[in-house]
């Protein structure tokens, strides 16, 4: 695990999030894959869904 994390105390809200890459992949190189990875975020979190 990573010695820089950034942790957001918000009730009910993820302590933080950590991505696994197999060979640490850079799967967010591209801008429209990363937005989609946030608007999916967002959908979770609007409808209270849990991952």
């Amino acid at each position: 695990m990573t010695q820089v994390l950034r942790r957001f105390h918000v009730f009910r809200q993820s302590h933080f999030l950590a991505f696994g890459c197999y060979y640490r992949q850079p799967y967010f190189r591209s801008p429209d894959t990363y937005e989609l990875f946030l608007s999916s975020l967002e959908v979770r979190r609007r409808f209270s869904v849990c991952v």
